[in-house]
């Protein structure tokens, strides 16, 4: 079907890396040859996204590149009410139909958000390329009278970090500006939704809970969906230069996690919120045991954050739902089902 993301180059400088290879061994010039393209494509501007694009005079164009023609097709499928999604194209996507939409980032945007509401914070959510326009993280805090989180795990001259085991002296009194790579992005790429749910595994139930009451409230004839982002991850691995956004299973684990109390609530599931439900279900009676055997898991522990995971690996354990409903202050985070019949 369609692809997504970047089209690399190729052939570049093939013909002079050859002309001096002269004696060296096959290895040396095949080596010789990776370095070349290597420095040639860290040297060319980063192509659009999340369009295709290809190369040609040393810039990136963008193109559509599909398979099945350029028609436009709705990926959402007909008389369901839960449809499991990812990525920022997704949320997107998502909240131009008007749905529900669900943001899962499991390790660690959406437990720590989960855990600063659960004890009354209020949780202010921007991308990190929204804060560079609004002139970088001290003018946003001043001009928002919130706290910002650090930028690492570590905390360093900030309280509180996206690490969930930071939040220990938070409290109602707190106001807080939470940024991430992927998380934060997808709250801003959902912002016209007319309601955004963040979810992760320790308010699961919750969340799905008040996405169903949404959807019984809803005036669209059945129109509208809960779609349940998967935010997936970005390569903490690639070489310098690159981006790239790889699958998360800790997400769509945890969008199956939500889907499931959906479905049990009497919610018709798309086949991809099923296979959602299937993955959670397959290792539903270890929980830990996925998140940490995940590759955002294993990384997280092998940088010494080994608590985080055990923090993300509770199921079920807080009640409340971190939400933004229509009319709501921007990306203004807090529980809001007190105050719904």
């Amino acid at each position: 079907m369609g692809i997504q993301g970047s089209v690399g180059a190729h052939g570049v400088a093939g013909e002079h890396d050859d002309a001096q290879t002269g004696s060296r061994s096959p290895h040396a010039a095949r080596l010789s040859r990776t370095r070349c393209l290597s420095d040639h494509l860290h040297a060319t501007p980063l192509p659009p996204t999340p369009a295709s694009a290809f190369l040609t005079g040393g810039q990136w164009h963008s193109c559509a590149v599909t398979d099945v023609g350029t028609q436009p097709f709705d990926p959402w499928p007909d008389d369901v009410d839960v449809h499991v999604e990812s990525t920022i194209t997704g949320a997107r996507l998502a909240a131009e139909r008007g749905d529900v939409v669900v943001i899962v980032d499991i390790l660690s945007f959406s437990t720590t958000i989960g855990i600063a509401v659960d004890r009354g914070a209020e949780a202010l959510v921007y991308s990190g390329g929204e804060i560079e326009v609004w002139g970088g993280r001290e003018s946003i805090a001043r001009d928002l009278r919130a706290e910002i989180i650090g930028k690492g795990r570590v905390a360093s001259g900030s309280r509180f970090t996206l690490s969930p085991d930071s939040l220990g002296s938070i409290g109602p009194d707190d106001r807080v500006i939470f940024t991430s790579w992927n998380g934060a992005g997808c709250v801003a790429a959902a912002s016209i939704s007319p309601a955004v749910l963040i979810g992760c595994l320790t308010n699961r139930r919750a969340v799905a809970e008040f996405a169903a009451k949404l959807l019984g409230e809803s005036t669209t004839d059945g129109r509208q969906c809960c779609t349940i982002i998967a935010a997936a991850e970005h390569w903490s691995s690639s070489a310098a230069g690159e981006t790239g956004i790889r699958p998360a299973l800790e997400d769509h684990f945890g969008a199956g996690a939500i889907a499931q109390v959906l479905a049990e609530l009497g919610c018709r599931l798309s086949v991809e919120a099923e296979l959602a439900v299937a993955l959670f279900s397959a290792g539903a009676h270890d929980v830990g045991d996925v998140l940490s055997r995940s590759v955002s898991g294993r990384e997280l522990i092998a940088r010494g954050f080994a608590a985080d995971v055990t923090h993300a690996a509770q199921l079920d354990t807080m009640t409340s739902v971190p939400c933004w409903l229509a009319g709501d202050p921007p990306r203004t985070f807090s529980d809001h089902r007190s105050r719904r019949s």
